[in-house]
């Protein structure tokens, strides 16, 4: 298939929804905006005009590559002094994502310790946040903070 310009008009699109409305690259191409376009072709365009969502720009300039020396450093840190350190921990020493952390985890088999997955700090600020609708669920009692009772209920037991 032959690459074709954006036209005038595609481009006003691209614009008023894009950059204008904050819509994603696949939104408009879900929504059937630009008919003869792929959804990789209106990412293309929308990331050569600028259009792209600044907070996910910025994200991916600050993206860090591992050169191949830099790589065994990083795979010899978590086989050794990572083994008891957190993902997050680990992303923040080496300015790297903690998906990319992870990855090199599962990649080397090194799990995350029974201690160390469960005192990860977004996982008990999760469990404290989730806590009085569980308790709510689990006894029956009515919620602390607005006295409720938990309204998902089995149809059918009167329970």
């Amino acid at each position: 298939m032959q690459k074709r310009k954006y036209s005038n008009e595609e481009l006003a699109i691209l614009e008023l929804y894009g950059c204008k409305q904050g819509w994603t690259a696949r939104q408009i191409f879900e929504a059937g905006l630009l008919p003869n376009r792929s959804y990789q072709s209106i990412s293309k365009a929308m990331g050569r005009q600028g259009y792209g969502d600044p907070v996910r720009v910025e994200i991916a300039k600050q993206a860090k590559r591992l050169r191949s020396e830099e790589r065994k450093n990083f795979e010899q840190f978590i086989l050794s002094d990572g083994l008891n350190l957190s993902s997050k921990r680990i992303s923040e020493l080496w300015g790297v994502a903690r998906s990319t952390v992870n990855f090199y985890r599962r990649k080397l088999g090194v799990p995350l310790s029974w201690y160390e997955a469960r005192t990860v700090v977004s996982i008990e600020e999760d469990h404290q946040r989730k806590a009085p609708g569980v308790e709510r669920r689990m006894t029956g009692k009515p919620d602390r903070k607005t006295g409720e009772r938990d309204l998902k209920r089995k149809p059918g037991t009167g329970t």
